[in-house]
C-alpha cells in the first residue's frame, strides 16, 4: 500500500504538480476573508479529484495492467486511491485551520473554521464515495459519464425540493438542524465511504482488463 501511494504522489508531482497549490491558493483567499467560505468547500472537492486525475493518467499510460502482474491484490489498487483521497482532504483541513489560525486571531473564526473544515472533507468524502464505484467498473472514459449523469439528477431533485420548500422554510429548517448536521454529516460520509470501498472492490474484482 506505501508504495502505491508513493507512486501516486510521484504521478501527481512529476505530471500535474500545480494541481497542489490550486487548493491551498483557495484556502488562502477563504482564511484572508470573511465572506469567501465557498472557496474553502471548492478547494477540498479540488482536493478530492487528485486519486481520478492519477486514475486517468494511469489509464493512458496502461498502468493498471502492468500493475496486476506485480504482487498487488485488485483491492490494494482500490484501496491506495480511497486512502489517497481520505489523506489528501484531511491535509488540507490541517492546512487551512493553520492559515485561519496564522491570519486571523478570533476563537470564534477558529470556531466556524473548523466547522467548515468538517463539512468540506465531508462533501469531499461524499464526492470521492459517489464516483468510485462507477470509475473502477466502467474506466475513468465511461464511468465519468454516469457519474455526471448521477450528479444531475441528485443536484436537480434536491434543487427540486428546496423550491418546494420554499427560501424561507429552507433556511430556518437548515439554521434548525445545523448542530445536528454537523455531527450527522461527517459519520454519514464516513460510513458510505467504507460501503462505497467494499462495492468497488467487488466491481474491479469483476473488471476484465
Amino acid at each position: 500500500m506505501k508504495g502505491l501511494l508513493l507512486k501516486d504522489w510521484f504521478v501527481i508531482w512529476k505530471q500535474c504538480r500545480y494541481l497542489l497549490f490550486v487548493p491551498a491558493v483557495f484556502l488562502a483567499v477563504s482564511a484572508l476573508s470573511d465572506d469567501s467560505q465557498f472557496f474553502a468547500i471548492f478547494a477540498f472537492l479540488l482536493s478530492a479529484m487528485y486519486p481520478m486525475t492519477v486514475m486517468g493518467l494511469d489509464e493512458q499510460s496502461k498502468w493498471e495492467r502492468y500493475a496486476l502482474t506485480m504482487p498487488f491484490r485488485r483491492r490494494d489498487l482500490v484501496l491506495s486511491k480511497y486512502l489517497l483521497s481520505f489523506c489528501s482532504l484531511f491535509l488540507y483541513g490541517v492546512l487551512y485551520l493553520l492559515l485561519v489560525l496564522l491570519f486571523k486571531h478570533d476563537p470564534e473564526a477558529m470556531k466556524v473554521s473548523v466547522m467548515l473544515t468538517s463539512v468540506g472533507i465531508s462533501i469531499g468524502i461524499l464526492y470521492s464515495a459517489l464516483a468510485y464505484p462507477f470509475l473502477f467498473k466502467l474506466g475513468m472514459e465511461k464511468g465519468r459519464i454516469w457519474y455526471l449523469i448521477l450528479i444531475v439528477v441528485v443536484c436537480g431533485n434536491g434543487a427540486a425540493l428546496a423550491a418546494m420548500l420554499g427560501d424561507e422554510i429552507s433556511l430556518n429548517l437548515l439554521l434548525t438542524w445545523m448542530d445536528c448536521l454537523l455531527l450527522i454529516l461527517p459519520l454519514a460520509a464516513l460510513s458510505l465511504f467504507g460501503l462505497s470501498a467494499f462495492l468497488s472492490i467487488k466491481l474491479y474484482e469483476s473488471r476484465e482488463f
